[in-house]
């Protein structure tokens, strides 16, 4: 019975994802965002079924990697978000898109210290999202 609400749950997000991005004008980055939008849904379908969902899964980084513009450089509301997808499913390219897209954002402070676009806008070191800091350096 739990697999079938799984599934039915599933099945609906998908439906979902179509009808959220077949209206591209009202997308800004909580749409797009892990919190609260299309970036979380492809984690769930990365952790919930990476090889089954795998286009879905393809097609989506791509469509929101396109509106990055929209977007910070954070984790929570930023493309740094997707950034942790593509780990699930080792999309070397778009890896490395999304990290040129974060340090053409970044900058050095007086001291050297590369400062990441937060939320705000402005950057800092704490905003970029502490639990993500590592996939820049890692991959």
């Amino acid at each position: 019975m739990f697999y079938n609400d799984l599934h039915t749950f599933h099945t609906e997000l998908k439906k979902l994802l179509e009808k959220v991005t077949s209206n591209t004008e009202n997308l800004g980055n909580l749409q797009l965002s892990w919190c609260e939008g299309i970036s979380g849904i492809i984690l769930y379908l990365c952790m919930y079924d990476c090889d089954g969902n795998k286009d879905i899964i393809s097609k989506y980084q791509e469509f929101v990697f396109n509106h990055h513009l929209k977007m910070m450089t954070g984790y929570c509301h930023g493309i740094t978000s997707l950034l942790q997808t593509t780990v699930y499913n080792q999309n070397k390219l778009l890896m490395k898109k999304i990290q040129q897209v974060i340090l053409a954002c970044s900058e050095r402070d007086d001291h050297g210290l590369l400062m990441f676009q937060g939320d705000s806008g402005k950057t800092d070191l704490f905003d970029f999202g502490i639990g993500s800091m590592g996939y820049i350096g890692v991959y």
